[in-house]
């Protein structure tokens, strides 16, 4: 259904695209991206989910989510706008996805 690549919190390199801790899992395709990128992510328990995004100054550029929400799979695709509508350059961006106490963090590329 879609590309995974990312790394696991145990420590060992698998998949640059793929982010797992504890029962958390988190998956980003196309990355790089240019029109949209699709974020998919898995909660083994109900918890506060917040996912947001940064420019590499650090600034937050977008809150995807911040809810609660129960145990199952979400997915939702990211267009590479800012909150307020304006379109981003291409670049290398963060997202840092917390829920509860657990935070993961990962880069995004955008590209034109």
């Amino acid at each position: 259904m879609f590309k995974t690549t990312g790394f696991s919190v145990g420590g060992a390199q698998e998949n640059p695209n793929i982010n797992t801790i504890s029962e958390i899992r988190l998956s980003l395709n196309p990355n790089p991206f240019k029109q949209y990128i699709e974020i998919s992510y898995q909660l083994s328990h109900s918890a506060q989910v917040s996912l947001r995004i940064y420019d590499l100054n650090g600034r937050e550029v977008a809150e995807l989510v911040n809810q609660n929400q129960p145990a199952g799979s979400y997915q939702l695709n990211w267009d590479g706008k800012t909150d307020q509508g304006c379109q981003l350059n291409s670049g290398v961006f963060f997202y840092r996805l917390n829920i509860d106490d657990q935070q993961l963090t990962g880069r995004i590329v955008k590209i034109n």
